[in-house]
């Protein structure tokens, strides 16, 4: 966090990695197909330029992944 007063901004930057599931399309049933993984940085901007107007706005960017799928099927999506 970056605070200049009547500005401030927030950064962050993340990897989250869990399991992945999916419904097989076969035999209907929701279970696990791998793992994803989600590479990320979000950017914020908030502040007072004037007093009674402020504003707020922010970006995020995701590179998400699917690994270790069944017969590799999925595996970079």
């Amino acid at each position: 966090k970056y605070d200049l007063g009547s500005f401030a901004f927030t950064a962050a930057v993340f990897r989250i990695k869990q399991p992945a599931y999916e419904t097989n399309t076969a035999s209907r049933v929701f279970g696990p197909n791998g793992k994803r993984r989600n590479d990320g940085v979000e950017l914020t901007m908030f502040g007072e330029p004037v007093q009674g107007f402020r504003l707020l706005g922010g970006v995020m960017y995701i590179d998400s992944e699917l690994t270790n799928t069944v017969n590799g099927t999925f595996d970079g999506n």
